[in-house]
């Protein structure tokens, strides 16, 4: 059997409102437990190692995690930021302590990057600061890329805007590689429902020249998909 290599995975969330991870456990092709417990790709397995949203661990011991994959992996981990990262003020969007100091996300973002493969912003609030850096910006919240401008951090960054991104806009692209029946299937559907949608608007025009049906009904049962 080949050998499987593994890519770790930190996700990491400073001023957001966790919708971009829910968004990515709505994931439906693949689902959110084959993307943390298969292979998404031939030989290539994601190792899902921090994301707060739906780890039941806590305390020093899961912090502990993000220091280990940094010196133990470096250069070979990958870091999703979702929400922008506030720098007004030392303790704005805390996690963890060191030597009795609250450590701001913000630095832990910064400490992860420097040693990532690559940091992926995801969500508008990641990419471009969304509404908690919207003016007068009392926290002085950033988006990942121009903190790590700001810091000096050199590593690609990958912006996945979106309130929330799409599932797909993560996931779905290396997925036709695995399996070419995925893409078939994906148009056989897009086709279907293309079908249902012009169909919807053929019988909503005819409600609306004397029908009592309420306009847009069709519409509704085709947006169910086939």
């Amino acid at each position: 059997m080949p050998d499987i290599v593994e890519i770790p995975a930190i996700w990491l969330q400073g001023s957001a409102c966790t919708g971009c991870a829910v968004s990515l456990l709505n994931s439906f092709t693949p689902g959110a437990s084959s993307l943390v417990l298969n292979e998404l790709v031939p030989g290539r397995h994601i190792s899902l190692r921090f994301i707060v949203t739906v780890m039941a661990g806590q305390g020093r011991q899961v912090v502990d995690v993000l220091k280990d994959t940094a010196a133990r992996d470096k250069g070979g981990y990958v870091l999703v930021v979702e929400g922008s990262l506030p720098v007004g003020d030392p303790l704005f969007g805390t996690m963890g302590e060191e030597n009795g100091r609250e450590v701001p996300i913000a630095e832990h973002a910064v400490r992860l990057a420097r040693n990532a493969l690559a940091v992926v912003a995801m969500g508008t609030c990641a990419a471009f600061g969304g509404i908690p850096a919207g003016a007068p910006n009392p926290t002085e919240a950033l988006s990942a890329r121009d903190l790590l401008a700001r810091e000096g951090v050199s590593v690609p960054v990958i912006n996945i805007p979106g309130c929330p991104p799409h599932p797909d806009w993560l996931v779905g692209r290396p997925w036709p590689r695995r399996s070419t029946n995925w893409r078939a299937r994906r148009c056989s559907t897009a086709s279907a429902f293309t079908r249902r949608a012009r169909a919807a608007r053929i019988s909503t025009r005819g409600d609306s020249q004397g029908s009592s049906a309420t306009p847009g009904a069709s519409m509704n049962s085709a947006a169910r998909g086939p």
